[in-house]
């Protein structure tokens, strides 16, 4: 469950005013990138731009972590 606060338990980045543990942040990535990649994979290396947007923001999310 996401909270406002970054408390000791939800100290991942999830979104803008939103944190979250280290399995829901996992679980953000992943919605991200695996249908941006099973798109990759079925289109023989082509994606859409809305892929593109959601590999960048799971970068951002993982280069932003805080640990």
């Amino acid at each position: 469950m996401s909270s406002e606060k970054r408390t000791a338990k939800n100290k991942y980045y999830l979104a803008w005013n939103e944190y979250g543990t280290a399995e829901e942040m996992l679980d953000k990535v992943a919605s991200l990138v695996l249908p941006a990649m099973r798109n990759m994979n079925e289109m023989e290396g082509d994606f859409y731009m809305s892929d593109y947007r959601d590999l960048m923001s799971a970068f951002w999310l993982l280069k932003n972590r805080k640990d």
